[in-house]
């Protein structure tokens, strides 16, 4: 199944641009939210480089915004910049269950591999595997409560539906949506680990965009780098070649532009969650 933004901008477009005088807009670096204004009509979802997660982490965010949120940039939400402490990242993940539980359906809606977000590369290392425990959490009770006040927001629901429609998904249950078995990637070799990350690589290089290639030979040196010391150190944990590689990319995070790192970052969480979706 092929995944193209331009049809989430038409199908975003198509079901809230006169409803809501709201468009999908392809961005540069920086997502964001930008309410009309004399220059600009509609409302604009923008959203980073092309990238299809990226879109459909905006609209996620877009349909939890209430009215007059939805009349401020950026929804009137202060970002705190990538490089938080331990409680800041917490305070972040904790508003950011709802909409990343809201990206996971509108992903699963559409065929999509979801992986989530916890943007902190230069920051202190997050506990992804529990960050993904509660975002599921979220999207189960969703899922269930479908006539209750806890129930998926109207918006959100009427674009899972219309995206479902489109690509041909069947209704959505809790069961779709499964954790990767961490006891298999425990048992797992730093060898094996390595070599699954750089046959995912190898798989982008026909359809991957300029950025996603670059991102991709970029984390390959650090991947391989990082198997080799461990291999030198006698070390066979998944989780130690893990650590090596964000400490390797947080060391010399100086070298990319802070687009660029989140690009990184993003596609090294992916291929994680793939491998271990896989294992």
């Amino acid at each position: 199944m092929t995944h193209d933004y331009h049809d989430l901008i038409q199908l975003f477009n198509q079901s809230f641009l006169a409803s809501f005088n709201t468009e999908l807009v392809r961005g540069g670096d920086e997502p964001i939210y930008l309410p009309a204004d004399a220059a600009h009509p509609h409302h604009r979802v923008i959203f980073a480089r092309g990238f299809f997660a990226s879109a459909l982490h905006e609209i996620a965010h877009w349909t939890i915004a209430g009215v007059q949120r939805r009349q401020w940039e950026d929804y009137g939400y202060w970002y705190h910049p990538d490089g938080r402490d331990a409680d800041t990242q917490a305070a972040f993940e904790a508003v950011e269950v709802k909409p990343q539980a809201i990206e996971w359906i509108l992903s699963a809606s559409c065929g999509f591999r979801f992986q989530v977000s916890c943007d902190n590369l230069s920051g202190v290392e997050p506990d992804r595997h529990a960050f993904t425990d509660k975002v599921r959490q979220q999207v189960v009770q969703y899922v269930s409560d479908a006539s209750t006040s806890a129930a998926l927001p109207v918006r959100a629901k009427q674009f899972s539906d219309t995206l479902r429609d489109f690509y041909g998904v069947a209704p959505l249950t809790p069961d779709t949506f499964t954790l990767p078995s961490q006891a298999k990637v425990k048992k797992m070799k730093v060898q094996d680990y390595e070599a699954r990350i750089l046959a995912l690589i190898d798989e982008m290089v026909e359809t991957a965009s300029d950025d996603e290639l670059f991102a991709s030979g970029y984390l390959r040196g650090h991947v391989s780098l990082a198997a080799a010391d461990c291999e030198l150190e006698g070390v066979d944990e998944v989780s130690a070649l893990k650590a090596r590689v964000d400490a390797s990319l947080n060391d010399n995070a100086s070298e990319l532009s802070p687009g660029d790192q989140r690009l990184v970052g993003a596609l090294w969480d992916l291929l994680q969650q793939q491998v271990e979706k896989d294992a």
